[in-house]
């Protein structure tokens, strides 16, 4: 049968690509660096993707993605044997049971700032894990205790070198005590808005520790008698640089004491009005 004249040549329509559950990421085995931040795209889905990557990386962040729970968390401790740097921040769904697959010997810097469903247990599953860390944040966490906070300071000891713990609203001296015992190389420390601590465990934080870098800001239960033995026993060591503490009366007492220590570059005095 001839075509007629002028008349298109017909064609078979483009076959439909069946959609499959198997996708790919971009991450290549030798991937060294992972970081996932501000995207609602990421979520347990992708998380359990890249655990199957094969990729071994040493610094992973994770940051602000509101779609990740605990599902994701657990795909992503799969690749985390060889990590050396960990930041799951602000990821508001996840809880001491995500985390407690976590485990590296070779985890260094481990931070898990405002994820609050985090709790002792899993916080002390993680240290048990990764025994190595050096640097410590577990900023508002506001669920931890004393129980959590005296066992990192037990395990790491003098492994610890930084160790930021504001707002950590429950802990109390026995947590800083702790501290003061066992991580004689804690350099860096921050209990900023730590409202039960008081100035005996501060005190001997100050004396055993030989800090370069100390915010109590907000600390309202160490008192202008407190903070005059806190700031002298600083000044005694001479290796601060670094003093951020609450305003007030309480800042009168530190710039008499710490204005003629040698080593102190830093020096603020904070004052809340409401």
């Amino acid at each position: 049968m001839e075509r007629k004249s002028g008349a298109e040549p017909t064609s078979k329509p483009a076959p439909v690509r069946e959609s499959t559950s198997k996708e790919t990421i971009a991450v290549g085995v030798g991937a060294i660096r992972v970081n996932l931040s501000y995207c609602n795209q990421v979520d347990d889905k992708l998380l359990e993707v890249l655990s199957q990557s094969g990729c071994r990386p040493k610094h992973v962040t994770v940051h602000d993605c509101p779609n990740v729970t605990n599902r994701g968390v657990i795909c992503l401790s799969k690749i985390l044997w060889d990590v050396e740097e960990l930041k799951l921040r602000r990821l508001k769904h996840i809880t001491s049971e995500g985390i407690q697959s976590i485990a590296s010997k070779g985890l260094k810097y481990l931070n898990l700032r405002r994820c609050d469903g985090i709790t002792d247990d899993g916080l002390i599953a993680v240290i048990r894990n990764c025994p190595n860390i050096e640097r410590l944040n577990v900023c508002r966490l506001h669920k931890l205790t004393d129980v959590s906070i005296v066992y990192v300071a037990e395990t790491l000891g003098s492994k610890l070198v930084e160790l930021d713990a504001r707002e950590l609203t429950f802990i109390t001296s026995k947590s800083t005590m702790a501290i003061g015992d066992y991580c004689s190389n804690l350099t860096r420390a921050v209990f900023e808005s730590c409202v039960r601590l008081e100035g005996d465990g501060l005190i001997h934080i100050t004396t055993h520790c030989p800090l370069a870098y100390l915010d109590l800001s907000l600390c309202y239960k160490v008192g202008k008698e407190d903070m005059t033995n806190v700031v002298a026993s600083i000044k005694a060591r001479s290796s601060l640089q670094h003093f951020v503490c609450i305003g007030g009366t309480v800042s009168t007492v530190c710039i008499e004491v710490l204005s003629s220590t040698p080593s102190l570059t830093h020096l603020a005095c904070v004052v809340f009005r409401s």
